[in-house]
């Protein structure tokens, strides 16, 4: 830390939101990577004083990603890293999981916030065309198809970065992470190890650990036929006549469409009428 603190880190005091200051410090500094931790936290102090947060959170990363627009088109290389937080996805009580399927569901200005700020970075990506790397495949494994030195995987060293990679493709990413910190040991970049907690989302059934993927969705639209599917539940004779009671309390409860294809890379069969 001593080293980092002495030659590599230096402080810059300014507001998120103002382009002039992003737009010059980020043209002089011309960073590769850009970690976006910036936000006011903590849901008792959002409640206190909403404007704050949206400022901050959706604002201020707005403000960011238009001055990071602009700075990829002069360095290809550059890697925007979001982070979020799992209050986007609302409360779970005490029991469940939340798990790369779950849909959003805020329930603070803070959470609110913060999920504004992540729909934002992808809005970017999918607009704009800020970079977006896919390390894993759908099975949870390294790819083993990336090649460095084309136009997306590009590194000052080719064939060093090849080398590294190539004794980690087809890895789980729980197998590859010791294998990670051994390379950085064995060139000295690791001065210090310790052991901390981290919350991830782990499957519903099986309780194993998941590493989001963005992979393409197909998607039953129910949400636009509630209000048909009470009313034809509505002529159904029900008995015992409280379990209308139940089906009328799901359908009205639905927050999102069916995913008919979430498990397809399991071998679950996928509907098709």
């Amino acid at each position: 830390m001593e080293r980092i603190l002495e030659e590599d880190y230096s402080f810059i005091e300014g507001d998120i939101c103002n382009y002039d200051a992003l737009l010059k410090a980020i043209s002089n500094f011309k960073p590769d990577y850009i970690i976006h931790f910036a936000a006011e936290s903590h849901v008792d102090r959002s409640i206190d004083d909403p404007i704050k947060f949206i400022n901050t959170n959706i604002v201020g990363t707005a403000t960011l990603l238009n001055v990071l627009t602009s700075y990829f088109a002069i360095n290809n290389k550059f890697k925007f890293i979001n982070i979020s937080t799992d209050e986007v996805y609302g409360s779970l009580g005490s029991s469940g999981f939340f798990d790369e399927n779950t849909n959003y569901d805020p329930s603070s200005p803070y959470s609110a916030s913060k999920a504004s700020s992540d729909h934002l970075v992808s809005s970017w990506y999918k607009t704009y065309g800020l970079p977006l790397r896919i390390v894993l495949d759908s099975a949870g494994k390294i790819r083993s198809d990336i090649t460095f030195g084309d136009s997306q995987w590009q590194s000052p060293d080719v064939a060093k970065a090849q080398s590294a990679f190539d004794q980690l493709k087809s890895l789980k990413a729980k197998a590859a992470r010791p294998e990670i910190i051994k390379m950085l040991e064995d060139i000295g970049d690791v001065s210090h190890q310790e052991k901390v907690n981290q919350i991830i989302p782990v499957a519903e059934r099986s309780g194993a650990p998941l590493e989001i993927i963005v992979t393409p969705q197909w998607f039953i639209k129910t949400l636009d036929y509630k209000a048909e599917i009470l009313h034809l539940g509505q002529k159904i004779s029900w008995h015992p006549a409280h379990m209308y009671n139940r089906f009328s309390t799901w359908v009205e409860g639905l927050k999102w469409d069916w995913c008919i294809s979430r498990q397809r890379h399991f071998g679950v069969p996928i509907p098709v009428w």
